[in-house]
């Protein structure tokens, strides 16, 4: 007689042991799939940062000055106080970024906020976003002088102009040099959302040139990552909000002057931030920093922790007279 041989089961503990070396792989590979998609969006975010620097450079050539930070074509009639069309920098170099459909649909003779330019501000544009951001962001969809609505969506920009570095707004004669030499708009627009830097590339009616970046193109801060939880903004097409006031509220470009990932705006309905809108901290969700494409349309990752007066706003001023490399901050 022949015994019959029944195959060996797998144990209760044998099969909670496989489960847990399963699990322990699982856990230490999470982390390098994770830092891998970190690496591949990092990577893709340096190149959107990079086109939108070379399309500026492409813009001066034509135009024989950089964009600026918000439009100040005066609207027709001429009225008083003359009105402008506030269009951010961005919706300047569409054409450059081979956008040239988007472009086409906005009217460059009208406010950002008139009828004509709704479709344009309600057009997406994923590579003015940093794909590590995925999540639709709080974006104020009001007229300017409005209740400023709040809606979810994905029409923000994360790149935005550098205006330049500020200390006081507007300077004061105290001021040890180098804030010295950092110019601002007005006193009366001081007190409303900030006031504008006017020391850097692209600022609110600038007309910036390379002979004009006394301090050189690869130490000057051009565009910068602005991707982080700061709090509500307006559509990527927006300069200045206000029709009358260049340097009223901006959403495509800021101030530096706080150091990153600090600075942000509260939601409507919360306790105030206590910072101004213009002076929003760039940052971003990149582990340690955020990218800055200079002015000769490199792009550098600036560690979140680099010194605010001694780096950021020295790259953040074009003529300021400190020559200051990032390598190394």
């Amino acid at each position: 007689m022949r015994t019959k041989h029944h195959p060996h089961a797998f144990t209760l503990v044998e099969l909670l042991v496989v489960i847990a070396i399963i699990g322990v792989l699982v856990a230490l590979l999470l982390p390098a799939v994770q830092a891998a998609r970190e690496a591949a969006r990092r990577s893709d975010c340096m190149n959107r940062l990079r086109q939108l620097a070379l399309a500026s450079q492409n813009y001066h050539d034509v135009m024989k000055a950089f964009p600026s930070a918000s439009s100040t074509t005066v609207l027709q009639p001429v009225v008083k106080p003359p009105q402008y069309t506030s269009h951010g920098y961005l919706a300047q170099i569409l054409p450059y970024v081979e956008q040239q459909a988007v472009g086409r649909t906005i009217n460059t003779k009208v406010h950002w906020s008139h009828d004509d330019n709704y479709n344009a501000s309600r057009t997406p544009l994923p590579s003015f976003r940093c794909p590590s951001k995925e999540d639709g962001e709080m974006t104020f969809t009001a007229q300017p002088g409005g209740n400023e609505a709040e809606e979810l969506n994905l029409l923000r920009a994360h790149f935005m102009a550098v205006m330049g570095a500020k200390v006081n707004c507007p300077p004061l004669s105290t001021d040890p040099y180098p804030a010295s030499t950092y110019e601002t708009s007005d006193k009366p627009t001081c007190t409303d959302a900030g006031g504008c830097a006017l020391n850097g590339v692209m600022f609110p009616g600038s007309k910036v040139s390379f002979k004009d970046i006394a301090d050189g193109s690869t130490n000057t801060f051009l565009i910068g990552e602005i991707a982080w939880d700061v709090g509500p903004q307006r559509v990527w097409l927006v300069g200045s909000a206000s029709r009358t006031g260049i340097y009223s509220y901006n959403y495509t470009a800021k101030n530096i002057m706080h150091p990153l990932n600090t600075a942000y705006r509260a939601a409507s309905g919360q306790p105030a931030s206590g910072y101004y809108n213009n002076d929003l901290s760039f940052g971003s969700l990149h582990p340690g920093g955020a990218h800055f494409a200079m002015a000769d349309a490199s792009v550098q990752f600036v560690r979140e922790d680099v010194d605010l007066v001694g780096v950021l706003r020295p790259l953040a001023s074009r003529a300021s007279g400190e020559v200051v490399s990032i390598a190394g901050n």
